[in-house]
């Protein structure tokens, strides 16, 4: 039973996502949304290694086309800076943390002695939750994942979209 309700409990975090910090970007398919925030460390059968290949490559040609549209002055130097201030691990954790999308990331093995519903905060008698650390590259990389699941659930469109709440900051 544990290791079915851990399946749901996949489902029920990443629709949580989908309807809330990302629901304008209306994801078709919520299985793109699990295996986006499903880290390698959670050793899950999927994990969000595939689309963020992707999603690294769609992130970059929507900033560079936003900076190439929005500074027709700028040389190449300046756009390609830019670029790579964007697109670089730091400023996409930030941007994780912004758009509230860290809370959703899936990173804990399971263990199914251990197991416990995310939503049970602790129980009586027992250590209260640590707060999980996730680092810079993880952060990024799921923002990568999830762009890369807009893609390929909707097309160029849908990745903007995706981009356009996880980084604002891009007007596409």
């Amino acid at each position: 039973i544990p290791s079915l309700l851990r399946h749901v409990e996949s489902y029920y975090i990443s629709a949580q996502l989908a309807t809330s910090a990302l629901l304008t970007v209306h994801f078709q398919d919520l299985e793109l949304v699990v295996e986006a925030l499903s880290t390698p460390s959670a050793n899950d059968p999927i994990n969000y290694q595939r689309l963020e290949h992707i999603g690294d490559t769609v992130l970059k040609f929507l900033t560079v086309t936003y900076l190439f549209a929005s500074h027709q002055n700028w040389h190449e130097g300046y756009l390609s800076e830019a670029k790579d201030v964007i697109v670089a691990n730091n400023w996409l954790a930030q941007a994780a943390i912004q758009s509230k999308v860290d809370r959703y990331i899936l990173s804990t093995p399971f263990a199914a002695r251990k197991w416990t519903p995310a939503y049970i905060k602790s129980s009586p008698g027992s250590k209260p939750l640590l707060k999980r650390l996730l680092s810079t590259k993880v952060l990024a990389d799921v923002v990568e994942a999830l762009i890369g699941a807009a893609y390929v659930d909707g097309g160029l469109q849908r990745a903007a979209e995706c981009v356009q709440v996880v980084l604002p900051e891009l007007n596409h």
